[in-house]
């Protein structure tokens, strides 16, 4: 009798720890749509809770193909000034099933600019697993003139070439200053994140001007380089 108690109580506990879980989770997550909004608010953006039109945006991407399943983009800001339209959203996945499923979500600045022809470039952080991968001959591209952040960055891509004339000094001097970020380019599209992580609310005002710099800088030295149609020009 008395283990029958002990195991009926031990299971009310296991609920209430679950439904105490669960509940916190839906109040942050409330919180944080309220925070958005508010944000978007003072930047003069639109907002949505949900908008997986933009999961397609970024199809083409290596941020996407991390996500396993379940994706969706959440809390969407976005402000429209042709040519130019940039969103910024939580981007959320699962990977893994049953038991060794894991949500994840981070946060993805993406800005789509017609006119503009960025070469297919992904630029991230150097880490262990890379460094194994160049003393397997995998290389990246590096800048003997530039020396720290080759150090400290992987980039890749096809047209070697057209990627080391985008990548002014004052494209280099972004990437010193934002350690962290990745970002990667491909025509009339960029993304800019950094891996697993989501913006606080207060810092996106921030995380945009910062997005918008990089953008600027590269879509500058684009129009330098013939990279960008007169339509683009304006940005």
């Amino acid at each position: 009798m008395h283990a029958d108690a002990g195991g009926f109580t031990m299971f009310l506990i296991f609920v209430a720890v679950v439904g105490g879980m669960i509940a916190l989770g839906w109040f942050m997550a409330e919180q944080r749509k309220k925070a958005m909004r508010e944000a978007a608010q003072r930047l003069g953006m639109t907002y949505a809770e949900r908008d997986d039109s933009l999961v397609g945006a970024i199809a083409d991407f290596a941020v996407y193909s991390r996500g396993g399943r379940s994706q969706s983009a959440r809390n969407a800001l976005q402000s429209r000034k042709p040519p130019l339209t940039f969103s910024i959203f939580d981007y959320h996945y699962t990977t893994g099933h049953g038991k060794n499923s894991h949500s994840h979500s981070l946060t993805v600045a993406h800005f789509a600019c017609d006119g503009l022809n960025l070469p297919k470039f992904k630029l991230s952080p150097e880490n262990f697993l890379y460094a194994i991968g160049e003393a397997l001959g995998f290389h990246d591209i590096d800048f003997p003139d530039q020396p720290e952040f080759s150090k400290e960055c992987r980039l890749v891509g096809p047209d070697e070439g057209a990627i080391r004339r985008l990548f002014s000094d004052s494209v280099i001097g972004w990437f010193r200053r934002e350690p962290g970020v990745c970002a990667e380019g491909d025509g009339r599209e960029l993304v800019v994140y950094r891996q697993n992580r989501t913006v606080r609310p207060d810092d996106v005002a921030a995380f945009a001007g910062s997005a918008l710099e990089l953008f600027r800088a590269l879509a500058g030295q684009a129009k330098t380089l013939g990279q960008m149609t007169a339509g683009g020009a304006s940005v």
